[in-house]
Parts: C-alpha cells; sequence; structure tokens
C-alpha cells in the first residue's frame, strides 16, 4: 500500500505556488549575496552549503499567529481596563476595602489582567526584536 499522498494544485494555487517559492527564493539569494559580498564583484557563486546556511536562517512567518497572539493581549487589556472601572464606579475606595471586599477583589483583578497584557504585549515584542537582532530573516506566508 502506498500510504503517500498525491497533491495535485489549481491553477490559482499554481499561481501562488509559485510566488511565495518566488519569495522564497529571493529571500534565499538575498542571505547569500549579503553573506558572500566581494566588493568589485559583479557576480556572487553559491555553493550548496550556502543555500543550507541561508534556508537554515530563513524563519517562515505566518500572520494567523501573531494576529491571534496581538488580539487575546489586546482583550486582556480591554477585559482589564473595563473590569477596573467597573470596580472604580462604586463609592469609594475606602469604603470597598473595609465594607466592600468583593469590589477591592474585583478592582484587584482588573488590575492583574492589565498588568498581564502588558507584560505578554512587552514580552512579544522584546521576543521580535531578539529574532530580528539574532539576523534571523523571515519569509512572509502569503494570507491572502
Amino acid at each position: 500500500m502506498d500510504t503517500e499522498k498525491r497533491i495535485e494544485f489549481t491553477g490559482p494555487a499554481k499561481e501562488r505556488l509559485d510566488v511565495a517559492l518566488a519569495a522564497y527564493r529571493a529571500a534565499i539569494e538575498a542571505v547569500i549575496a549579503d553573506e558572500n559580498f566581494v566588493p568589485g564583484e559583479a557576480v556572487v557563486e553559491a555553493t550548496a552549503s550556502d543555500v543550507e546556511k541561508a534556508a537554515r536562517r530563513l524563519v517562515l512567518v505566518s500572520h494567523e499567529r501573531y494576529q491571534l497572539r496581538s488580539l487575546v493581549t489586546a482583550l486582556y487589556l480591554v477585559m482589564g481596563i473595563l473590569t477596573i472601572f467597573a470596580g472604580l464606579f462604586y463609592p469609594t475606595l475606602e469604603q470597598i476595602v473595609r465594607e466592600r471586599p468583593m469590589q477591592l477583589a474585583v478592582i484587584l483583578s482588573g488590575v492583574f489582567m492589565v498588568m498581564a497584557a502588558v507584560f505578554l504585549d512587552y514580552s512579544y515584542r522584546r521576543r521580535q526584536l531578539r529574532r530580528i537582532d539574532s539576523n534571523e530573516q523571515r519569509v512572509e506566508i502569503l494570507n491572502s
């Protein structure tokens, strides 16, 4: 039994694949050109190991994954702010602390949600900067 599945691309799918492969090839060529640049030389010769090295440095990025993280972070931020305001609309903070411990819990949970959202956003941006700083190049997956 042959367990390997065969993929047949439709016309538009072939066009999209060609565009994606061309972008990937251009990214590999850019990495190789940067690494093997020799002043005064018009042609850069690439070896198989150059292609392998460049391909290892490239990271395929799907926008959907990062959009989901941004959405979750934004939702935590909004929910936290709304929770804080819901808690602060009660008469006074002093009365809340003394007479209404449940309201205090609502306010504190909102504060922690905002703090978590800010921390997640910060760590996500820091991770992106770290990847850029490590000379890791990205090839974006086409979404539409």
